[in-house]
């Protein structure tokens, strides 16, 4: 080859570069200059994007004035796509696209749609029955498997999409769902009968989902997000029978047909959410736990729907589920029927609100694991034993007495008197402890309302009773401790009769710093001393404002589980108080009482009998002794303080234990006779000059009578 060849080989080699280094330059430029203005599909840096933005000329729209923008509406007849996978449009006439309409593209000839960030509500319908498409970009666009955001991050990670009902039912190609935390609601059907749906991911902002949501989908097998979702819808899942999995962190409710036939979720709800904790229940017939039969694992509280206004006889009878019974905020129930609940054995918190008014029998029967009752029912219609056979067999319950409770009626948890041919029958509930809410309005309880619960160890009696019925507390007789707050109280009758008697300990009464008045008959009748009940310590509080102790008020108390031990602890009554009434605390275990300066009338026997008291001081402020006061009592002192003008000897008769009495320098009138065969003592202040002591006799100065002596 000669010299003149080889320059023209090496110029051709030259334009040739040349020109391919020149095409590639304007091949950039055009690209550059003159590429789709589609910012919602980046570059691929693999392999050319499969998906093609699609010209506003393709459509139909409508002025969308709600969303303030335009609703897409559909193709128009002579559109033809230009491929299979099609971003729709962003804008229209220089406003955002923000809707899709209904049935606008159940026909879509596409395998996969891109709907853009502009897009808020996709209404229904508005893909449901498409065959055809197979992916569903929401506000991202896919490259190959996986997904590139539209648009820049903080935009396309706001959840303001609502996707209504049914708006993608029907669609058996649809395989794989991008975007999804854009999404902020997901409508009643919205993915229904999707059959070749496999996966579902995402959707952390949704905050409601609608009925059936997902239902029918027979391919879905795993679930995954909705970390915004606390409720799951009635048959979301329904018949999703190859569901192995669905982990969801926070959701609390489900419907009872949520994940009916679906796979072996509800083997495993606890697995799955662990945030579950309600089964809703939103109809007033029998509920069918088919679903969760046979499932140990399967334990739930049951919310009823505030729509319910009746509970059917039987409607949840022998469910094992069941640990609660919630109702929704602004309920409307108003009737439980017979047996509803009863044979619920993992039943441990009963929650009645404020609209009931009539119960049947036996509602909760045989529930022995009942630890709380939530009762805030105003007023029932009539007389109820709604908690038989509540909680026995467990280890009691505590009945909560709500705010919105007006009244107690009459025999709330029992069915009548002891020994009445109705309680033979009855079978007490198992309460352990009265509460009252710190705001209750309660005002009274009715006639043995509470009677005949041996189980009963705390009652609480807040201050705003003012009636208190006949023998409502009777035969409680395992009580340990009660805490009364009742400033004035009508009438009662024996009402903490035998409390506390079927234990040698007894039990502790505290009277409250509302209590303005001891009522008479408070813990005993007049008939019989052997039913009082059992009180160890008697207490007042520090601020109390106490000024009377009623007739028999305390007759009886404190003489151990048969009436016949002394049990009781010293007694020190509050400042406050003015007058211990007749009876107060006769024949009552009294061993020690502190009478308070300030005191001034004490009844007529108000220790009569009182074989356990010692020894007592009378204060200087007393100024109305009633008739046989200490009369049979113990005491081997009797001081009476300076200040006592006054004093009867036959208050103290068949005081045969008395040794020493003290007769204080006010003393001026010493009436009536005695014997006191263990006197040996008489101290009188020298200040006296109504009284000389001579030897073992007390003389009256002015009449030289003998009033008291001791014997030899």
């Amino acid at each position: 080859m000669n010299q003149t060849t080889k320059k023209q080989n090496i110029f051709v080699i030259i334009c040739v570069a040349v020109l391919v280094l020149l095409f590639i330059v304007v091949s950039l430029l055009v690209y550059l200059f003159y590429r789709p203005d589609n910012p919602e599909t980046p570059p691929s840096n693999t392999e050319p994007s499969i998906w093609a933005q699609t010209s506003i000329d393709l459509y139909n729209f409508e002025q969308e004035e709600t969303l303030n923008g335009y609703k897409l509406t559909g193709l128009k007849e002579e559109a033809i796509l230009p491929g299979e996978y099609v971003i729709l449009p962003t804008t229209y006439n220089e406003q955002p696209v923000t809707s899709i309409g209904a049935n606008a593209f159940s026909t879509l000839n596409a395998k996969g749609v891109v709907i853009p960030t502009s897009v808020k509500l996709v209404e229904q319908m508005a893909f449901a029955q498409n065959t055809t498409l197979e992916v569903v970009g929401i506000g991202m666009v896919p490259e190959g498997l996986d997904f590139v955001s539209a648009v820049a991050d903080e935009i396309a990670t706001i959840a303001d999409v609502v996707l209504d009902g049914l708006s993608f039912a029907g669609c058996t190609s649809l395989k794989s769902i991008y975007g999804t935390d854009s999404v902020l609601e997901i409508g009643a059907g919205a993915f229904m009968e999707c059959s070749s749906l496999q996966t579902v991911e995402g959707f952390n902002n949704v905050t409601e989902l609608g009925i059936s949501a997902f239902e029918r989908c027979s391919s879905l097998q795993t679930v995954e997000g909705f970390d915004s979702l606390e409720r799951l819808s009635d048959r979301a899942f329904y018949f999703c029978e190859n569901l192995a999995s669905c982990k969801m962190n926070n959701v609390e409710v489900i419907y009872p047909t949520t994940f009916d036939s679906a796979g072996v979720i509800i083997d495993n709800l606890q697995e799955n959410l662990p945030s579950f904790k309600y089964v809703y229940f939103e109809d007033s017939g029998i509920l069918d736990v088919s679903t969760f039969s046979n499932n140990t694992d399967a334990t739930f509280g049951l919310l009823v729907a505030n729509t319910v206004t009746n509970l059917t006889g039987g409607a949840f009878q022998d469910n094992t589920n069941i640990t609660s019974i919630v109702f929704e905020e602004n309920s409307q129930i108003s009737t439980i029927e017979f047996s509803c609940f009863s044979g619920c054995t993992n039943l441990k918190e009963i929650n009645l609100p404020a609209t009931l008014t009539s119960f049947g029998t036996r509602v909760f029967a045989n529930c022995p694991n009942v630890e709380v009752v939530n009762y805030d029912i105003v007023s029932l219609s009539q007389d109820e034993n709604i908690f038989e056979g509540v909680g026995v067999g467990g280890n009691g319950f505590i009945l909560n007495i709500g705010p919105s409770v007006q009244s107690i009626p009459a025999m709330l948890c029992s069915a009548g008197d002891l020994g009445t041919v109705e309680m033979m029958d009855y079978v007490s509930p198992n309460m352990i402890e009265l509460r009252f809410s710190s705001d209750t309005i309660c005002s009274s309880i009715g006639d043995y309302a509470f009677c005949g619960i041996s189980s009963l160890e705390i009652i609480n009696l807040p201050s705003t009773l003012t009636s208190i019925g006949s023998r409502a507390f009777n035969g409680c007789t395992n009580v340990k401790e009660i805490n009364y707050d009742v400033p004035n109280l009508n009438s009662p009758n024996a009402i903490f009769r035998a409390n506390g008697q079927g234990s040698e300990q007894g039990l502790v009464f505290n009277i409250g710093p509302n209590v303005q008045e001891i009522p008479d008959y408070l813990c005993a009748s007049e008939v019989s001393v052997y039913s009082a009940p059992n009180i160890r310590q008697l207490n007042f509080a520090e601020n109390s404002i106490l000024t009377r102790i009623g007739n028999y008020a305390f007759r009886g108390i404190g003489r151990g589980m048969y009436g016949g031990d002394i049990i009781m602890e010293t007694v020190v009554l509050p400042q406050t108080l003015i007058e211990i009434g007749e009876s107060a605390f006769s024949t009552a275990g009294l061993t020690e009482i502190v009478l308070n300066e300030n005191l001034t009338t004490i009844g007529a026997g108000a220790f009569w009998s009182c074989v356990g008291l010692i020894e007592i001081t009378l204060p200087s402020t007393i100024t109305s002794l009633g008739n046989n006061f200490l009369y049979g009592s113990s005491i081997t002192k009797l001081t009476l303080t300076n200040g006592i003008e006054s004093f009867d000897l036959g208050d103290i008769y068949a005081c045969d234990n008395l040794e020493e009495i003290v007769i204080p320098a006010s003393v001026t009138s010493i009436t009536g006779s005695v014997t006191l065969p263990s006197l040996t003592t008489i101290t009188l202040d020298p200040q006296n000059t109504t009284y000389t002591l001579v030897g073992n006799q007390l003389i009256e100065n002015e009449t030289s009578d003998v009033v008291l002596e001791i014997q030899s």
